[in-house]
């Protein structure tokens, strides 16, 4: 793995592909909860540094996992591909058109 992907901090993101082909954004983030990080099993304590990673689909919400930072360095960055930074504010930010359409969409599922 080349050191300029090694992992997401605040000035950038991670958009990569993973090896069934969708496309992941990897955002460094602050837990603002307890979380169960996938990699380990163990919890991520509220205000720990971790990485989040997002699956982001067209049709339906964001699918999403919160790693420990080590956990992701070892774990799910060896199943992505085509690694590239971008801006943190960039990453995966929905316009504030989609995000609206994503409020209209679940009001009339209800």
């Amino acid at each position: 793995m080349n050191e300029d992907h090694s992992i997401p901090d605040r000035r950038h993101s991670l958009r990569a592909v993973d090896l069934e082909g969708r496309a992941v954004v990897l955002v460094a983030s602050i837990s603002k909860e307890l979380y169960r990080c996938p990699g380990c099993g163990q919890s991520i304590p509220v205000g720990a540094d971790h990485v989040i990673v997002e699956y982001p689909e067209e049709e339906s919400p964001a699918y999403h996992q919160h790693w420990h930072r080590s956990c992701a360095q070892t774990g799910i960055l060896r199943e992505l591909r085509s690694l590239h930074k971008v801006p943190a504010s960039s990453a995966n930010k929905p316009s504030r058109g989609q995000r609206r359409a994503a409020t209209l969409k679940r009001r009339r599922e209800r």
